[in-house]
Order: C-alpha cells, then structure tokens, then sequence
C-alpha cells in the first residue's frame, strides 16, 4: 500500500525510510485516508520503527 506525501504528490511507501535530522524510521504501513463529508480534505495514516530500536 502507498499514499500521497506531501505537495509534491510523492508517494511513501512500505520500506521507505524517512527521518528528522536526528533520527530515522523505516515504513511499516502508509495508507490514504479520507475526511467523510469534505471531499477535498485528505490525510496519511504512517506505522514506523524506529532505527535503531530503543530498549527500554
């Protein structure tokens, strides 16, 4: 599955990797999601891990 990201119509993707500066995250799941009512409105819904993984 894969969903809109952004201005630019890019699209993210399961395995894709994605960051902050600081740290960075792999994609679990990207899905595209509708505001019911306001066809215009649209959002993404992301699932990561975190690389590294923490330990508690």
């Amino acid at each position: 599955m894969d969903a809109a990201g952004g201005p630019g119509g890019r699209r993210l993707r399961e395995g894709d990797v994605i960051a902050d500066g600081t740290r960075t995250w792999t994609v679990v799941t990207a899905l595209l999601r509708k505001v019911p009512g306001h066809s215009a409105a649209h959002y993404i819904t992301v699932t990561a891990t975190l690389n590294p993984p923490e330990a508690p």
